[in-house]
């Protein structure tokens, strides 16, 4: 992965991201994070294909060039420090590009209680940088389960083949991400992890994050409220 970075960094990107691929860990928290960066829509490959604008970046997995250096420095106290230079780096007119190349993140067993308080802090980075995406989260990427309760419970046959075609292409989406149809349950799991986080942050706006409580403001900068009792979620 280092040489496919250093390529593509010396072709001219400012910025290379991976996708990360989780392997690993027999638990149900660890399941629901595969399922959700592995198999579903907030695969970085999936997103990098269909965002416009400011491409989805994954700050655990990036190489830098001069230009991303030069902006780094305007991201001190904001919490989502990649997608911010993602959008600096776009309105400067450089080019931030997905690697040609996964990168193996090894996981550990993680509780779902672990996972969904995850979630729900990316939820929160992605109100604060992209508010006007926020919205759609339950529309573009966890609309799978909302929209089949609703068509069993409206009894209609037109809805019920809509929701059948939804799932039959979520599914098929899961199997070519995963190259197995094992992933598919992960895949499940992971969309009502992402819901989840979803709901978790309408009206919320603080966040607990190594130890300590933050307020997200807007754009992404964090006001410290206090000291938690927890370490980082």
């Amino acid at each position: 992965l280092r040489d496919v970075y250093k390529r593509q960094i010396l072709d001219g990107a400012s910025l290379v991201t991976a996708e990360p691929q989780l392997v690993g860990a027999p638990s149900l928290g660890a399941a629901a994070m595969r399922g959700l960066l592995n198999h579903s829509h907030q695969n970085f490959s999936a997103i990098d294909a269909v965002t416009p604008g400011a491409r989805a970046v994954c700050g655990k997995a990036m190489a830098f060039g001069p230009a991303a250096l030069e902006e780094l420095p305007k991201l001190l106290g904001c919490i989502g420090e990649d997608l911010e230079l993602a959008r600096l780096l776009h309105a400067r007119g450089a080019r931030v590009e997905l690697a040609s190349a996964r990168a193996q993140v090894p996981q550990q067993a993680i509780t779902l209680a672990a996972a969904f308080s995850r979630v729900t802090r990316w939820m929160l980075v992605l109100r604060a940088h992209r508010p006007g995406l926020w919205p759609f989260v339950p529309v573009l990427f966890a609309c799978t389960l909302p929209l089949t309760v609703l068509a069993m419970a409206l009894g209609s046959p037109v809805m019920g083949a809509l929701a059948a075609t939804l799932v039959t292409a979520r599914v098929a989406l899961a199997v070519v991400l995963g190259r197995t149809l094992s992933a598919t349950w992960e895949w499940a799991l992971g969309e009502v992890l992402l819901l989840a986080g979803f709901l978790a942050t309408v009206g919320r706006r603080t966040v607990e994050w190594r130890g300590r409580t933050l307020r997200v403001l807007p754009g992404g900068r964090i006001l410290v409220m206090a000291a938690s009792p927890g370490g980082e979620t």
